[in-house]
């Protein structure tokens, strides 16, 4: 099979990173579906706190109070990650949060999405006692500085974190930036975002 290829474009190229965005979301849900159709989680696509989530349950989940909000990977700038498999290990509902994507968002718009998530679930009941929060990637880094936004703003800090290979040196300097694995588009959109 061939690799597919895609063009990097420059942090200030929106409509370039809407096309880029429009080729990877279906390799990724294409990557995904074998999972599901192992997996068969029931996966529905709502609104929770104004932001867009897919609510996960694997089969036959039975409610036991507990949710495991999840960050997704891919740099800040694209959809990475399978909430349906952490999902289906843990045995819990899992909220993916669709959080927006740099160049066309900003670090602390996208951590007020998360804290709105979290905000609604304490809404629905549920008690930061009940609430873990996964993130892979960047998910891991928006998971950090999401729990200090809430900490910050007195919000409270949920029962257990996982940052999972979290991107957290944004500095620009270690070792993955001169091994090639970020790409110069990938970071000059990221420390966009972060600005």
């Amino acid at each position: 099979m061939d690799r597919p290829t895609f063009v990097v474009p420059s942090s200030d190229d929106l409509k370039g990173w809407q096309k880029l965005n429009q080729q990877i979301s279906p390799m990724f849900m294409q990557l995904s579906q074998p999972i599901a159709d192992r997996y068969q989680p029931n996966i529905t696509a709502t609104k929770i706190g104004d932001v867009n989530v897919l609510d996960i349950k694997p089969k036959d989940w039975r409610h036991n109070g507990n949710v495991l909000v999840y960050l997704h990977g891919g740099g800040y700038v694209s959809l990475e990650g399978n909430a349906a498999t952490v999902s289906t290990s843990t045995g819990l509902r899992v909220i993916s949060i669709d959080y927006s994507l740099a160049p066309f968002s900003k670090w602390n718009q996208t951590t007020d999405e998360v804290v709105s998530v979290i905000q609604a679930l304490k809404d629905q009941g549920y008690s930061l006692d009940d609430i873990a929060m996964y993130g892979d990637s960047a998910g891991g880094s928006l998971v950090a500085g999401s729990v200090i936004k809430m900490l910050d703003e007195g919000v409270g800090m949920p029962a257990a974190l996982v940052l999972w290979s979290p991107w957290i040196d944004l500095t620009g300097i270690g070792d993955t930036f001169f091994t090639g694995i970020i790409s110069t588009g990938e970071w000059e959109a990221a420390k966009r975002f972060l600005n």
